[in-house]
């Protein structure tokens, strides 16, 4: 059966056309459910790690996939010009929880104070449950200098449900 319907002149759109049958190949991929968490600024300056930012979401679905976002923009407030975030990870399950993913020598910088820099990654992640699951984002520094985290409050990690 033809689902378009023509005229001499070409395809008449504001015309409804019936459907019977079944779409397949068209269920997963889709947005499920998502949740924004946002942070505020605070000053690192320590060698060991600290947490950035959380956040939780409950799958709907053990077979989901969450994708993990984390946006950190950072404002360096010394003049030290080789200070910068040396890993920033993200554990699911809380501080103690199980680290999924690691980037390394998030930032550098090489000017002096004054800079602003944004760490970014997105991670997809496959928790199996439909139990609340927390993402941790935590960040270590590989000098004492200090650096602004969550520079002007703007830190943000964003947990989006995928079905699949």
């Amino acid at each position: 059966m033809a689902l378009i319907k023509t005229r001499a002149r070409g395809l008449k759109l504001d015309d409804t056309f019936a459907f019977t049958g079944t779409v397949s190949g068209a269920g997963g991929g889709k947005v499920l459910q998502e949740v924004r968490a946002t942070f505020g600024q605070f000053t690192d300056n320590t060698t060991s790690f600290k947490q950035y930012a959380t956040a939780s979401i409950t799958p709907t679905s053990s077979s989901s996939s969450i994708i993990v976002e984390y946006y950190c923009p950072t404002h360096k407030n010394a003049s030290d010009t080789g200070s910068y975030i040396s890993d920033l990870r993200v554990k699911r399950g809380g501080s103690g929880g199980t680290n999924i993913y690691t980037m390394y020598d998030a930032i550098l910088y090489t000017q002096s104070q004054g800079c602003r820099e944004l760490a970014y990654f997105n991670y997809k992640d496959s928790p199996s449950t439909t139990s609340s699951t927390e993402y941790y984002c935590e960040g270590k520094l590989v000098s004492t200098s200090a650096i602004d985290i969550n520079w002007n409050g703007k830190g943000l990690m964003i947990l989006t449900e995928i079905g699949a």
